[in-house]
């Protein structure tokens, strides 16, 4: 019996705290905060979309800021810097981050 008791607790736990995800902080000037990386702090500006491409603005502190384009049908971005060119956005990646909030 406390097994089975132990195993529905259990359950309950991962249930429970899969549903807990961090959401970004938007200021009243239109930038988001998305976390923080090796003491650096990032943040987006969503900039609009057209059709299923969206551009933001970056800003990574001690950086200048930079646009990254996000075609969100093909789950690719673009970052306008000088490694141009579209590659794919990786799962759990900052570009995915950003791209669930460019493509909302």
């Amino acid at each position: 019996m406390r097994m089975k008791l132990f195993n529905v607790i259990a359950a309950a736990a991962v249930i429970g705290t899969s549903f807990i995800t961090a959401n970004p902080v938007e200021a009243r000037n239109g930038w988001v905060y998305l976390g923080e990386t090796k003491g650096q702090s990032w943040y987006i500006k969503p900039a609009g979309c057209s059709g299923s491409v969206c551009r933001i603005l970056n800003n990574v502190s001690g950086e200048d800021q930079y646009y990254s384009t996000f075609n969100c049908s093909t789950w690719q971005r673009k970052r306008h810097t000088k490694d141009g060119g579209w590659k794919d956005i990786m799962p759990g990646s900052y570009a995915e981050s950003s791209a669930k909030i460019a493509c909302r």
